[in-house]
């Protein structure tokens, strides 16, 4: 077991070595479901994905930092009721932190992740990771079937609208 204050990893490490499938737990805890999510979502990565969309995943399913995914949405919620002026698409890069347990990067990418998968289940999880670093202010509203950066804000600000803030 490997200790940290905090984050964790997945290690898929070399084929056939003593470190093939190795879980590094974060937070001091045996249990930690996030970095367990990594493991599977790695095996529906067909090409170059975003880390948005492999931490947004992780975070959807498995939370982040002891947190369930619903209050990483409240966070993010709250943050942009204080930051009305800020683009969803400046989020999609922005890994600094709203409080102690909530990154912008993993909790937008949480919120998409949640959207794609009620829009088409897994199909919107797998297309969501197949959607490239350099392409995804082009690609997700694509994906999510949204026109314009107007009615992407609008829709990923309504999903907000159901999770309590901080």
């Amino acid at each position: 077991m490997f200790l940290a204050k905090t984050g964790g990893q997945a290690s898929w490490g070399g084929k056939g070595s003593e470190f093939e499938y190795i879980l590094y737990s974060g937070n001091n805890k045996e249990y930690y479901p996030h970095e367990l999510c990594h493991f599977y979502i790695n095996m529906l990565i067909t090409q170059e994905c975003s880390r948005l969309a492999e931490e947004g995943i992780a975070t959807f399913l498995g939370g982040s930092s002891e947190q369930p995914y619903t209050y990483h949405a409240g966070a993010l919620k709250s943050y942009l009721a204080k930051n009305p002026e800020k683009s969803v698409f400046d989020l999609f890069t922005d890994n600094s932190k709203i409080n102690e347990h909530t990154s912008i990067l993993y909790a937008t990418g949480a919120v998409i992740a949640d959207m794609a998968y009620e829009k088409k289940g897994l199909q919107g999880l797998k297309d969501f990771l197949a959607i490239s670093e350099k392409n995804l202010k082009e690609k997700i509203p694509e994906m999510l079937g949204a026109s314009s950066e107007e009615s992407f804000r609008t829709a990923f600000l309504n999903k907000l609208k159901q999770y309590d803030g901080e």
